[in-house]
C-alpha cells in the first residue's frame, strides 16, 4: 500500500489521503515527481522499467514516482532517486524545472492518471556502474545523448513511457542545461 495526498484539480491539498491504486482506479488528482539526471558529458540517464510493473512494463523512462502523503515534492524527488537508482543526493542539488498538470489513461489497465508532475533536473558525476537499481522497479540503466534520445523517441516511441510531443519543452531545457556545461 502506498499512501498519497489527494488534491483538487488546481493542485490544492484537500485533506484526504488514499492508496495509490485507489487514486488511479478512481481518477483522483494527486502529485508525482520526475527527475532528469544528466552527467557532466551532457548525457541523460534512462532506466528500463521491470517487466513486473503494472504500467509500462519493460519501457524506458526516467526516475519518477508518487509524492507520499505529507511529503514535499523535493523530498519525494530525493527519496525516489535514492530508491530507484541508489544515489543519495542532497536536496539542494535538485533544480526545479517545471510543474505540469497532466492527464492520461494507462494502457492495458482500467486506471486513469490525473496529476501534477513536479519535474527536477539533477547534474551528477556518477558512472553507470555506480548506480544500484531497485530490482522490483527496474531492470537496467543507461546514459544516452539527448540527440539519441530524441531520435529514439521519434522513431521507436513504443520503447518509452513518453511521446516526443509531450517532452518538447523539457528536452529544450535539457539542451540548454547541456550548453551551460559546455561553457
Amino acid at each position: 500500500m502506498e499512501l498519497i495526498d489527494v488534491i483538487d484539480e488546481n493542485n490544492n491539498l484537500i485533506g484526504k489521503i488514499e492508496d495509490k491504486d485507489v487514486v488511479h482506479g478512481t481518477g483522483m488528482w494527486h502529485r508525482e515527481i520526475s527527475v532528469w539526471i544528466m552527467n557532466r558529458k551532457g548525457e541523460i540517464l534512462l532506466q528500463k522499467r521491470a517487466m513486473s510493473k503494472k504500467q509500462h512494463p519493460g519501457k524506458w523512462s526516467i526516475v519518477a514516482g508518487h509524492i507520499q502523503a505529507g511529503e514535499t515534492p523535493l523530498a519525494g524527488a530525493k527519496r525516489e532517486t535514492k530508491e530507484e537508482v541508489g544515489i543519495d543526493v542532497p536536496e539542494e542539488k535538485f533544480e526545479a524545472m517545471v510543474c505540469e498538470k497532466k492527464e492520461c489513461a494507462f494502457p492495458n489497465v482500467q486506471q486513469y492518471n490525473k496529476y501534477y508532475d513536479y519535474v527536477y533536473f539533477l547534474l551528477v558525476d556518477y558512472k553507470i556502474e555506480e548506480y544500484v537499481i531497485q530490482i522490483e522497479e527496474l531492470s537496467e540503466v543507461k546514459y544516452v545523448t539527448i540527440e539519441e534520445f530524441i531520435k529514439e523517441l521519434k522513431e521507436k516511441n513504443e520503447k518509452y513511457t513518453y511521446k516526443y510531443e509531450e517532452l518538447k519543452e523539457t528536452i529544450q531545457k535539457l539542451i540548454e542545461k547541456r550548453k551551460e556545461l559546455e561553457k
